[in-house]
């Protein structure tokens, strides 16, 4: 696993070799929501977020949708494995955007 800064250029930083988890109190997972509905946050200009529930503990790891708001919720997207490791989550991401640096994901809003 590797700790990752979570923030601008996520979409080049984070790759489908490695699981990453996310520390930070309440904002160790990702944001799950139906739309982040707005420009600049979570640390760049494209928010990155899923709409589908994180694994329980029978599902152990599953892969979802991770949408950016770039012109309107979920115009673009990539796909996160997630696995569900008892107290904490980790992630593996593929085919994140590579065409910009400002695509991010979001793990508190």
């Amino acid at each position: 696993n590797t700790v990752n800064k979570i923030g601008n250029c996520d979409s080049r930083e984070l790759t489908n070799s490695t699981w990453y988890r996310f520390y930070g109190g309440q904002n160790e997972k990702i944001v799950q929501t139906t739309c982040v509905n707005g420009l600049n946050r979570c640390g760049g200009k494209f928010p990155g977020y899923i709409t589908a529930e994180h694994p329980t503990s029978q599902e152990i790891t599953k892969t979802v949708d991770l949408f950016f708001y770039s012109s309107y919720c979920q115009s673009d997207r990539a796909k996160v494995e997630i696995s569900n490791c008892g107290d904490y989550y980790t992630y593996r991401f593929h085919f994140m955007p590579w065409y910009s640096c400002d695509f991010t994901v979001c793990t508190s809003m």
